[in-house]
């Protein structure tokens, strides 16, 4: 459903404080971008992306794949960054459910250190002792007027 021009100014209010949450890189629109954009909306209505320079498609045809993949609405598009609104219970898009991720290899444990194999952490070296005095405030002038009676 399109938004109104209303509804667009107020999009495009909010959006403008936001920063990108979505990033496309050299491979353009992939389905781990569309992936990463479905968490968003889980989150927020409104979700910022922006282009990389690498990007093979102009941002205003990834808003577009975009928009047409997750059921969205493009609010705007300015240079390389565009925002996109879905309102809250919006329908996930259908090729996103029969995506297949692929599984990772586990990650490799990270040896850990004792305190007693790290270094003890340098001191500052301490001021000198005139430094650290404050200085003294200058002594208050005598007044120099003679009272008349």
């Amino acid at each position: 459903m399109p938004l109104d021009k209303v509804r667009v100014q107020e999009l495009r209010a909010q959006a403008h404080h936001l920063t990108p949450a979505v990033r496309l890189g050299a491979d353009g629109v992939t389905q781990g971008i569309i992936l990463s954009l479905e968490s968003r909306f889980k989150r927020a209505e409104l979700v910022k992306l922006q282009c990389g320079k690498a990007t093979p498609v102009p941002a205003e045809q990834a808003a577009d794949d975009l928009s047409k993949a997750t059921k969205s609405d493009i609010v705007q598009v300015i240079g390389r960054t565009f925002t996109l609104f879905r309102p809250k219970g919006g329908v996930a898009a259908a090729a996103v459910v029969a995506v297949e991720v692929p599984t990772a290899a586990p990650a490799k444990a990270k040896p850990t250190t004792k305190a007693a194999d790290k270094p003890a952490p340098k001191k500052a070296a301490s001021k000198s002792a005139t430094a650290a005095k404050p200085a003294a405030k200058p002594a208050a002038k005598a007044s120099t007027k003679s009272k008349k009676a």
